[in-house]
């Protein structure tokens, strides 16, 4: 594993409490009078395409709506990812979201 890639699995394990921290939140927010949820979230802002990519959100989705992941902490590592690369931030979320699962117990593979 590269020194940036780790170095940012390290900032999200470091945003694990105070994103643990915050209250659970709805999935479904409104912009402009349209629901937009945590799926779409995902999905647009990590400009996912492929069959693969969609199903890994999928999963992240459902570990949310069934509270075994935090909204927040699914937040805070999208937003981290984005932060790392702009236009390719899926596979950063993709490792920082598995590492810290996994850490919390939840397996994503």
């Amino acid at each position: 594993m590269n020194r940036r890639l780790l170095l940012s699995v390290l900032c999200a394990m470091l945003a694990l409490p105070a994103a643990l921290a915050h209250g659970d939140t709805s999935t479904t927010t409104s912009v402009n009078g349209r629901a937009v949820t945590l799926r779409d979230t995902l999905e647009n802002g990590l400009r996912a395409s492929l069959p693969a990519e969609k199903k890994f959100i999928g999963r992240v989705v459902v570990l949310v709506d069934r509270g075994k992941l935090k909204e927040d902490l699914v937040k805070a590592i999208f937003e981290r990812a984005r932060q790392r690369d702009f236009r390719h931030p899926f596979p950063y979320f993709k490792v920082m979201m598995t590492t810290v699962a996994n850490k919390e117990g939840v397996p994503l593979r």
